[in-house]
């Protein structure tokens, strides 16, 4: 839309202040010939009945162009009651043509940018199905490898395999499901005695942890059992077998740069968890025992003959306790 001519002797007012009053207006230009004064009103329905509510902008007719352009340079920016007015040229008004294309292109503006959020709300709806598909057929690079395989001898093809040398007691089983924990893979290896077993967690953010939220595991994990014989054993009977709605992988670990004694510390610390959290299964929660101090403290007399200071320790005492019986019945003697 072309910008429209202006009129030369009428402005325009804006942010006039509601209450205004036309007489208002022609005394702030009492100095100029004003011819007239316009502001803008609408009709309100409310409760209480219809009133004209103002609009907060008005116009000024002036007798000549030279009064116009003196009330743009002398009260643009003016305080006019309790607001700084803006005054500049006026326009004429718009047609009925011109403010249907007015209308049609805010309408059409409107719907672009409400089409716009609908698009990038679907984006992020899609975004977070995929991170939830990708959650429940694990997260891992290795999980979700093995996820897409339907046979697990396919799937340990697909995988990479790291540098090392082959362990001779400990598997590596992968295609976890993310909520796996230690005891459940224990008592899928019960029969065979594993040493320990160490499932790799996920890291959670500082408000999850806050809040209670458990930490998955990344969809693999490491067991070890006390001979190579179990460790075959344990490939055959367990590799492709369902834990928890998936098929597992089990296959020969790897010996990298992580050696078996850190595993077991984590195995260790992990196990210790989940020993401290409460119990699932109804049973009360066992509580370790309370290390014993090594030298007991020595009590006050209660004659008040010695202080505590002055008696020694029975743990401190060189002497066996019989053999000073022994050198106080001498002594007596």
């Amino acid at each position: 839309m072309s910008a429209k001519p202006e009129i030369a002797n009428r402005v325009y007012i804006g942010n006039v202040d509601y209450k205004a009053q036309e007489d208002e207006l022609r005394q702030l230009f009492a100095d100029l010939n004003v011819t007239d004064v316009e502001i803008p009103s609408k009709t309100v329905e409310t409760r209480k009945g219809p009133y004209q509510r103002k609009l907060g902008f008005a116009f000024v007719e002036f007798a000549s162009d030279a009064d116009a352009d003196a009330a743009i340079d002398q009260f643009n920016g003016h305080q006019f009651l309790r607001r700084n007015i803006s005054i500049k040229k006026a326009v004429p008004p718009l047609t009925e043509e011109e403010k249907q294309a007015r209308n049609k292109a805010y309408k059409e503006k409107k719907q672009a940018i409400v089409a716009e959020k609908k698009r990038k709300k679907d984006e992020a709806r899609q975004r977070q199905q995929e991170q939830e598909e990708a959650l429940n057929n694990g997260t891992d690079e290795s999980a979700a490898a093995t996820s897409t395989a339907q046979a697990p001898a396919e799937t340990a093809a697909a995988t990479k395999v790291p540098d090392g040398e082959p362990s001779p007691d400990t598997v590596f089983v992968t295609n976890l499901d993310y909520r796996v924990t230690v005891s459940t893979l224990k008592g899928l290896f019960k029969d065979l005695e594993p040493k320990w077993v160490y499932i790799p967690l996920r890291k959670t953010q500082w408000k999850g942890r806050q809040q209670g939220r458990r930490a998955y595991n990344k969809g693999i994990a490491f067991v070890k059992f006390p001979s190579s014989e179990l460790q075959k054993k344990a490939i055959a009977e367990f590799n492709g077998a369902e834990v928890s709605g998936r098929n597992i992988v089990v296959d020969v670990a790897i010996n990298t740069r992580a050696n078996d004694a850190e595993r077991a510390e984590e195995a260790d610390a992990a196990a210790d968890d989940e020993s401290s959290k409460p119990a699932q299964n109804g049973e009360p929660e066992k509580k370790k025992p309370r290390a014993k101090s090594r030298a007991k403290k020595a009590k006050t007399p209660t004659d008040g003959a010695k202080s505590s200071k002055e008696t020694a320790p029975a743990a401190e005492s060189a002497t066996p306790p019989a053999a000073e019986s022994v050198e106080a019945a001498a002594a007596s003697e």
